[in-house]
């Protein structure tokens, strides 16, 4: 378990299912990502893949985000990971996911060894791409097209990417 001032961060558990799907099947959650309508089996396919995450708010003891780490499908044969990341609406704006995002990281580079993280955030998801600045995250470029959703919409993503001498650098834990 990872821990900050306000936050634990833990593994994901099955107990977990109801709050990470009541997050990921909301409107604020799939503004800009094209995994709409998770249900449980879907979730737990996602879940096999990646280390999973929540975030749990200390003084009141109940979820508010999750983290997903899985393999970086950008880079081949390199120690790199990819992330995504998702907070309950009520809870956005306090900075409770840069300080997760913060420990996770620390703990991507030292315990897991890896030598660079990636993200890839759509271009209208101005408070993401604000977090990844924030975290010393570098712009990398733009897949045209990148994804679309279900209701045929089309977004264009970003590419970022965190070294871990560049965290070292910019970022105190």
């Amino acid at each position: 378990m990872l821990e900050t001032n306000r936050l634990m961060i833990r593994k994901m558990t099955k107990e977990d299912t109801p709050f990470v799907l009541s997050i990921l099947n909301t409107d604020y959650a799939n503004k800009y990502n094209a995994t709409e309508n998770v249900n449980e089996a879907t979730l737990w396919k996602m879940i096999e893949q990646t280390i999973s995450y929540v975030i749990i708010l200390k003084n009141i003891k109940e979820p508010i985000g999750i983290i997903g780490v899985e393999r970086d499908y950008l880079r081949y044969n390199m120690k790199s990971v990819s992330m995504t990341y998702f907070i309950h609406k009520d809870y956005s704006g306090y900075g409770y996911m840069t300080e997760a995002l913060k420990e996770v990281i620390y703990d991507i580079f030292t315990r897991l060894d890896r030598k660079i993280i990636s993200l890839r955030i759509s271009k209208e998801n101005e408070k993401s791409i604000n977090l990844a600045k924030r975290l010393s995250f570098h712009y990398d470029g733009m897949i045209r097209m990148g994804t679309r959703k279900e209701d045929g919409t089309i977004y264009d993503d970003l590419l970022y990417s965190l070294t871990k001498r560049d965290f070292e650098e910019n970022i105190e834990i």
